[in-house]
């Protein structure tokens, strides 16, 4: 009998539709939300998942958090969540307090909302 199996790293996005505040640069945009975990496939199918970390990614800066696995689960379930700052462990955070636009390239301060070369919003 022939058996193909392997252990693997995978990412999955389990959502982004967590919005809070930014502890890193203190702008409330969406988070993107996803899982890593290590996962026994056989004949590439997974089988077994252990070792899971939930975490959270800014988009306004691209801080990178982690979260319980509590909170995690919850998430997967796209339970509605009111998170604080406490529930956040960082990872990385992005405190350059600047911005670069996405629409001219232009790098403006924290306090910008729009552009001060093209006008588009940051």
């Amino acid at each position: 009998m022939f058996f193909i199996f392997g252990i693997n790293s995978k990412r999955e996005e389990i959502g982004n539709n967590i919005s809070i505040s930014c502890p890193s640069c203190d702008r409330r945009g969406p988070f993107r939300a996803f899982v890593e975990y290590s996962a026994l496939s056989i004949f590439f199918i997974p089988i077994f998942k252990w070792n899971k970390n939930y975490y959270l990614e800014s988009t306004c800066c691209g801080s990178l958090y982690q979260v319980s696995d509590e909170i995690g689960r919850d998430l997967e379930r796209n339970i509605r969540l009111d998170l604080s700052y406490s529930d956040l462990k960082p990872i990385y955070e992005n405190n350059s307090r600047s911005y670069t636009c996405p629409h001219c390239g232009y790098s403006a301060e924290a306090d910008h909302v729009f552009c001060p070369k093209c006008g588009n919003r940051i």
